[in-house]
């Protein structure tokens, strides 16, 4: 598998897009609210969408952010592998 560059521009794209989906879900949830308050007249969920929203943005934030601590765990571990044998 090919590895991904490890640059400077390339952290700081991929850091903005993880700081822009939280003001996203929360526009999204103001979307969707408003959309089922107009169309289905269920007044009243305006609050309880964005809060989903944001949750839905929160969760997607850590699970990114464990899966980058979880590829430099095993980095570490693979180098540290390689070193050890090649002393032997």
């Amino acid at each position: 598998m090919a590895q991904k560059p490890d640059n400077t521009l390339y952290l700081l794209g991929k850091y903005i897009g993880l700081a822009t989906l939280l003001p996203a879900g929360a526009f999204a949830g103001y979307l969707i609210a408003r959309f089922l308050e107009h169309y289905i007249h269920w007044a009243g969920l305006l609050p309880f969408a964005i809060i989903l929203g944001v949750v839905a943005s929160l969760y997607k934030i850590v699970e990114e952010l464990l899966r980058d601590v979880r590829r430099a765990e095993e980095r570490e571990r693979r180098n540290a592998a390689g070193k050890g044998g090649s002393q032997s």
